[in-house]
């Protein structure tokens, strides 16, 4: 968690020179408990870290909470075997 907010922090002064960052990714990434079928819903598992994640992350609250609380979720290792 540290470490992905001190990237943060380094990039943060760029938004004042006008400079926009686009990271690509998954919020959920097992590919484990992926399914081949293409018309499959998401596993409920999966969408309920999603929404988590995503309400943390317009939350007007401190980043190193909302970064600590999301690593800490109970799903958060399902999401993220790797």
């Amino acid at each position: 968690v540290e470490g992905h907010l001190k990237i943060a922090q380094s990039l943060q002064s760029l938004r004042s020179e006008g400079v926009m960052v686009v990271a690509s990714g998954n919020i959920v990434h097992n590919l484990r408990q992926i399914s081949r079928d293409p018309n499959a819903p998401a596993q409920p598992w999966a969408l309920e870290y999603e929404e988590f994640v995503l309400k943390k992350s317009q939350a007007n609250v401190n980043p190193s909470e909302m970064a600590r609380e999301v690593f800490l979720h109970p799903l958060m290792k399902m999401a993220h075997p790797s």
